[in-house]
């Protein structure tokens, strides 16, 4: 969901910042170290900045509460990282950087929660609101208050201290009008390609609170999503980490078409490898995993397309014969069992991807298939108490079922999961 939010001035077009050193690497990357003026940088924000698709994403940080205290004492907070398009434009030791052309590579939970403020503040003094139900009102009467409140560190307490009546509305007054003395250091660089501006990010990042491994899968590959060639079919819907309902779809989806874009991913990466991966642990995943040559040469815009295509219908098959299944069927460990298993068995009848292919295999094999979800789950049940590996053994038994399936040679549940002695 795309918002809009406030701008102290929507005249301003461009931010400038004053260069106080330049450091040139190799590839064209340049970096300059530069200062600004707090009140300006809030102001220069693009109504999306918080939508950076590398970043994680707003974060609940009672810690953050601290930056008030910190500017209003003229302590200074850790400088702010920003990537920048184009070609550097400078004037006279000033550093002008368009609005729209830049993004925070760190520093986007201290520039939200500074942002929030002025917000708020602006909102109690442009609609004279007097009490705590008049802001909460007002509030929620537009995308960003709403989500403000749902969604992150916003409570009462808070919210109270903006109204003319609180004990600490003369103190906010007087803090955000202080903002015009108060100066932030900015490290601003250009020339960075997609995996570069990764990289910069988690390296950035990597001391403060960890960016998950399914936020790191996402960014190895994202890009090729982004793609404008790229078309999700209707009805399909790619969730990423950073979305609200993120965790409620994970915990088990209600919806045909649903799936995680991490399990997109490792269904796909699964199915081009033909073996069930998962994705990995956060000290295992590393930006340059997206070198692989049959990765670059299968994530492509054709291919995509294809998959995601073939992906939505066998969701359909799939969830068709139960419904009662949807969770089952958008699980990391189902998708990659079943995709690795079609991959071999194409594979097995003709070695090369032809979509064609999978297109007959889906309305001719797997619609006369049945996944048997509640024997599946019986199993399953025996299995977590006999095995530590549990996952590991999940994706080999999906695998090991569907494959055989596949070629007419049907197993259960039970000698997948259960037998010892089964091997892939």
């Amino acid at each position: 969901m795309k918002i809009t939010c406030y701008k102290n001035n929507s005249n301003l077009k461009h931010m400038d910042y004053e260069i106080l050193y330049k450091c040139e690497a190799e590839q064209n990357i340049k970096c300059y170290v530069c200062k600004a003026n707090l009140k300006d940088y809030i102001a220069s924000l693009k109504p999306d900045f918080y939508e950076f698709e590398v970043q994680r994403g707003i974060v609940r940080n009672s810690y953050l509460d601290t930056l008030r205290q910190t500017i209003s004492n003229k302590e200074p907070i850790p400088p702010i990282s920003l990537t920048v398009s184009g070609e550097p434009v400078i004037d006279n030791q000033i550093l002008k950087v368009k609005d729209e052309n830049s993004d925070i590579l760190d520093g986007l939970q201290r520039t939200f929660r500074l942002w929030v403020y002025n917000y708020i503040n602006n909102i109690v003094k442009s609609k004279n609101i007097l009490t705590f139900s008049e802001l909460v009102s007002e509030l929620k009467s537009d995308d960003i208050g709403t989500r403000i409140i749902d969604f992150y560190f916003i409570n009462a307490k808070f919210l109270k201290d903006f109204l003319p009546i609180g004990i600490c509305a003369a103190n906010i007054q007087s803090f955000i009008d202080g903002w015009e003395n108060y100066n932030l250091i900015f490290y601003i660089w250009y020339g960075l390609d997609d995996k570069q501006v990764v990289r910069k990010m988690l390296e950035l990042n990597a001391g403060q609170k960890p960016v998950t491994s399914t936020h790191q899968y996402e960014l190895l590959y994202l890009h090729f999503f982004n793609n404008e060639k790229i078309q999700i079919p209707e009805g399909m819907q790619l969730i990423r980490v950073r979305d609200p309902y993120f965790f409620s779809i994970r915990r088990g989806r209600n919806k045909l078409g649903q799936f995680l874009l991490s399990s997109v991913i490792i269904a796909y990466q699964s199915f081009i490898k033909r073996k069930p991966l998962r994705v990995q642990t956060a000290n295992e995943v590393r930006v340059d995993d997206d070198n692989d040559d049959d990765i670059q040469n299968f994530f492509n815009p054709d291919n995509l397309n294809s998959f995601l295509k073939y992906m939505y219908i066998a969701d359909s098959i799939l969830c068709n014969q139960d419904t009662k299944h949807l969770a089952w069927y958008g699980k990391d460990t189902t998708l990659s069992g079943i995709y690795a298993a079609l991959g071999q068995y194409m594979y097995e009848n003709g070695n090369e991807l032809e979509w064609d292919k999978l297109d007959y295999i889906l309305n001719n094999k797997v619609k006369k298939m049945h996944f048997n979800v509640d024997q599946f789950e019986e199993a399953y049940n025996r299995l977590s108490s006999i095995k530590t590996n549990v996952g590991y053994a999940v994706r080999k038994a999906i695998y090991k079922f569907t494959l055989n399936a596949l070629q007419s040679h049907p197993v259960s549940w039970y000698e997948c999961l259960i037998n010892k002695d089964s091997e892939l």
